[in-house]
């Protein structure tokens, strides 16, 4: 199954200037944990809860203040819409992801999840070792 067949293509994204506020609004908003940072369409990183919490919460930084850009996650795996759905799977287990950016060259055009691998495969036991990878990861 090809990654395009599966994946989400009605994403809110963030800029690099967007406060690490804002965002977390986006999150709550559409009941997330990681948002894709955009600027003209290309991608420039993720935003997770988790780079929130460490970057900025636990550090004392003012989330108002702080920009989305300066705490994001810029080092990415991604996968292309053509590519094989086992292959996201290898990926997010090797990354230790639950979600991958959908890249054709430096454009952002979707989102695929664990769930929606899991989904598609059924309960395959190879989509549960990537879970359970992941999760021993964390």
């Amino acid at each position: 199954m090809k990654i395009r067949e599966i994946m989400s293509v009605e994403l809110t994204c963030a800029e690099p200037e967007t406060s690490v506020r804002d965002v977390a609004d986006m999150m709550r908003r559409e009941n997330c944990g990681s948002i894709p940072v955009t600027q003209d369409g290309k991608l420039m990183g993720i935003i997770t809860d988790r780079d929130i919490a460490i970057r900025v919460v636990a550090e004392g930084r003012d989330p108002v203040k702080v920009h989305v850009g300066d705490v994001m996650s810029s080092d990415l795996a991604t996968v292309g819409p053509e590519e094989d759905s086992e292959e996201a799977l290898t990926r997010m287990s090797l990354e230790q992801v639950r979600r991958l950016p959908v890249v054709e060259g430096q454009r952002l055009v979707g989102l695929v999840a664990l769930g929606k691998l899991a989904q598609a495969h059924g309960p395959e036991r190879e989509v549960g070792a990537t879970e359970h990878a992941i999760t021993r990861g964390a």
